[in-house]
């Protein structure tokens, strides 16, 4: 069973609060193997069903208070017991069985990219805030700091900093990039594992190749979506429809940035301003997504994102406008890192039938690739 949101959590123990009463609790949480006079009491009978989820998910028993529950119960808790003990195992299967056959989509959030500064693990994200953080304080520049962590924000302040010009900071992304590369402060450790998977299809929200370069060579194609692929459309079309051939026929895995990358700095997406663009043309289909992206989009596919905050506006309205099937197809990993809004997981929960697993990534990855590898064996 793996780590539960605080959604539900809060579940659970509106389902506990139909049977469980300050007279019945107490004896369940015994039968369960659990010290009762360590449960944190509490007024009310919703929020003392709280108590004793959180006190038995940190003893480990969660899973025998609901067998307790069940065995008395049968028809209210049998279907939640099974959801925990198999719900997350049989996702993971089923997305492994799909990646074997073609139809599961890969999504790189800003969280995959890590690096390691000042003897700290950090994303490359979080270090790019850092370092327009302290330009901004050098500067005497004001900037929220309830707002210190968000790059979109941080980039819009920035701008105000004597000599800006447009493209400044994807230069310097670009450049404290390679920086890291060289200096061997990059951790790959994540594209290690994925690269052991062989994908169809990966979107990279980021700017980098790391896992394209990680590839044999002429078993992969890489594009980007940039304002500056807005050319004539018929020469398009066929450069899209030439680069479709190219995958179908030799079987490569497709690579394609979403938001800019760092060969082109200036193609970037950081501000507010720049996503508000991006939406509205591909929306306005100018520049058009590749097609052979949107093509793969259909009812069969699943999905896995990976490194996301799913707090930024923008990502609703891409799922939307990428058409991610609602059928419990898509998988997140939340590292724990970031708590999100949990209106905005709700969201996508609601809306996209997302799965969100709460684990640490080298540790769902490393889990991943040995099903992966278990069931290609079979």
């Amino acid at each position: 069973m793996k780590n539960l949101t605080e959604k539900k959590k809060w579940e659970i123990a509106e389902q506990l609060s139909q049977v469980m009463d300050p007279d019945t609790w107490v004896s369940y949480v015994t039968r369960a193997g659990m010290n009762r006079n360590l449960v944190e009491k509490k007024s009310t009978n919703l929020a003392q069903c709280l108590s004793v989820v959180n006190f038995a998910i940190k003893q480990d028993k969660l899973l025998n208070l609901l067998k307790q529950l069940t065995r008395d119960f049968p028809d209210t808790y049998d279907g939640l017991l099974n959801e925990l003990e198999t719900g997350y195992s049989d996702k993971l299967a089923k997305l492994v069985n799909n990646i074997t056959q073609g139809n599961c989509i890969l999504f790189l959030g800003p969280g995959v990219i890590k690096i390691n500064e000042d003897n700290k693990e950090k994303t490359f994200n979080g270090a790019l805030t850092e370092y327009l953080k302290n330009e901004l304080e050098n500067f005497a520049i004001y900037f929220d700091p309830e707002q210190q962590d968000n790059l979109t924000y941080m980039v819009q302040r920035y701008a105000k900093t004597p000599g800006f010009v447009p493209g400044q900071v994807g230069k310097e992304a670009a450049r404290r990039f390679d920086g890291y590369r060289q200096t061997g402060q990059m951790d790959y450790g994540v594209f290690e594992k994925l690269k052991m998977i062989p994908w169809n299809l990966v979107i990279n929200t980021n700017p980098d190749n790391i896992l394209a370069g990680m590839q044999k060579a002429d078993t992969y194609l890489e594009r980007n979506y940039t304002i500056g692929n807005s050319i004539d459309d018929s020469i398009q079309n066929t450069d899209m429809d030439k680069d479709a051939d190219d995958i179908e026929e030799n079987g490569k895995t497709f690579f394609y940035n979403l938001f800019g990358t760092f060969k082109d700095p200036d193609s970037i997406l950081y501000t507010e301003s720049d996503f508000l663009a991006f939406i509205n043309n591909v929306v306005n289909n100018a520049p058009k997504l590749h097609s052979y992206v949107t093509k793969l989009f259909d009812d069969k596919k699943h999905y896995l994102f990976i490194g996301f905050d799913f707090d930024q506006w923008y990502f609703k309205i891409l799922a939307k406008t990428l058409k991610i099937n609602k059928e419990e197809r898509a998988l997140s990993l939340n590292t724990g890192l970031k708590k999100f809004s949990e209106c905005n997981l709700d969201f996508f929960e609601q809306e996209f039938k997302f799965y969100f697993v709460n684990d640490d990534t080298n540790k769902f990855l490393t889990e991943l690739v040995d099903t992966y590898n278990k069931l290609v064996k079979k």
